[in-house]
């Protein structure tokens, strides 16, 4: 429906060894025809195979032929065998377009190196990249660029201690409960006005008697 009614013949793949055969002074070549090709999705899978071969192909429009073949049901392992890549490779690209369009753009203008954006967009959970992305230009710094690899440590190093955060407030929290203690939510007074000298027994267990005895959590998850 989008071809006018004077075409006869649309080329669906194969232009460059129509053009190469053409140069060799063939007048025939040999060529699998049928309306079938336009009919199934062939001639769609068919292009973007054939295209995906351009050494000059730029990433992101790689990136776009990749997720148009996975919408098709290909998986990436079949697509990366029928487009001659490596899985990998054929994983890295479709990453791309995680990414924000801010950091796209920085991709097409060559702020941000391809390889660095495929770090972002692979090693990064999905939902964290818009943040470790805004990090990456909070961190730029002048004559040294975007620091993708440094963003992303920093970012690992505050998920892994507020990871430990939570399991040391979980197990304070299950000591509370094990021991009765009544755990104090808003403090309106510094912790360590309220702190307890963890030596004095006699004190703890007189407050412990006498139910004044309580934990607080501090920010790092451990009881006080």
């Amino acid at each position: 429906d989008q071809l006018g009614p004077d075409i006869d013949w649309v080329l669906v793949a194969g232009e460059r060894r129509l053009v190469a055969s053409r140069l060799a002074g063939l007048a025939v070549v040999p060529i699998v025809s049928g309306d079938r090709l336009v009919t199934d999705g062939t001639d769609v899978e068919a292009m973007i195979v054939e295209n995906i071969q351009r050494e000059t192909l730029d990433p992101l429009a790689e990136a776009r032929a990749y997720r148009h073949l996975t919408n098709t049901g290909l998986s990436q392992r079949v697509i990366a065998k029928r487009v001659g890549r490596g899985q990998a490779h054929v994983s890295r690209r479709l990453s791309l377009l995680k990414l924000p369009d801010q950091a796209l753009a920085a991709i097409k203008d060559g702020t941000l190196g391809i390889k660095d954006a495929e770090t972002l967009g692979s090693n990064v959970a999905t939902a964290d990249i818009p943040t470790v992305w805004q990090m990456v230009l909070e961190r730029r710094t002048w004559g040294r660029g975007l620091d993708v690899p440094g963003a992303i440590r920093v970012h690992q190093a505050k998920k892994d201690d507020e990871a430990r955060r939570r399991k040391a407030e979980k197990a304070a929290r299950r000591q509370a409960e094990d021991e009765g203690l009544a755990v104090i939510e808003d403090l309106d007074v510094p912790i360590w006005r309220i702190r307890v000298d963890a030596d004095d027994a006699e004190q703890i267990d007189a407050a412990r008697t006498n139910g004044t005895l309580a934990i607080a959590i501090d920010e790092r998850g451990n009881s006080i």
